[in-house]
């Protein structure tokens, strides 16, 4: 008992900006922005005409605003777009490698080196909002057994795939049926448990 105590205390319900994935998020524009300026701008290559390192920054800021500002729970302002093309160019998008078939190609053209980056290294291009759900929803499992553990009354209701959380008592777990809704498929968010020692 004292264990699971211990972990009560330590494994605290997350918050909104811990589930938002905020902190990750500027973690990783802080790393992808230090590799462009110090490690491809400054390498031989980064000075080449075929690497544009300040593009290539500003396509990044603006997948990481974009990403914040649709996803962060607590809002804020918009940060201001900023355009990833030379002054003269005809094109005023921000992110061409988003949608628009035409301007991916003509942006691939002018920053050969810089677009690919961005595609292989794009947390933001990648991170769905079922992410921070799948994360909160792991978050009460975890709550629900360690109360019922310490003996508390707990609540089975989801926070999200279904009206309730199931306890599987034949298969030994607690589960969400993840976003298709359907238990026992490839999407099921589970943790394993010990029923007889919950008293399920």
């Amino acid at each position: 008992m004292n264990t699971v105590e211990l972990l009560v205390e330590h494994f605290v319900p997350f918050t909104d900006d811990q589930i938002s994935l905020r902190n990750s998020a500027l973690s990783e524009y802080l790393l992808v922005k230090s590799a462009i300026s110090e490690g491809l701008g400054s390498s031989a290559v980064g000075k080449t005409p075929l690497v544009k390192p300040n593009s290539t920054l500003r396509l990044f800021k603006n997948c990481c605003d974009n990403w914040l500002n649709t996803r962060h729970r607590s809002g804020g302002a918009t940060s201001t777009r900023l355009s990833v093309w030379p002054a003269f160019y005809p094109f005023d998008e921000p992110d061409p490698l988003q949608d628009r078939v035409l301007l991916s190609f003509v942006y691939r053209c002018y920053n050969p080196i810089g677009s690919p980056f961005m595609r292989v290294g794009g947390f933001f291009r990648r991170a769905e909002p079922d992410r921070s759900t799948n994360i909160s929803v792991q978050d009460d499992l975890l709550q629900i057994v360690l109360n019922r553990r310490l003996g508390k009354e707990v609540s089975l209701k989801a926070r999200a795939y279904g009206d309730e959380y199931v306890v599987d008592v034949e298969n030994k777990k607690i589960l969400s049926p993840g976003p298709d809704g359907e238990a026992d498929t490839k999407d099921d968010i589970t943790l394993p448990i010990n029923p007889v020692l919950l008293g399920w």
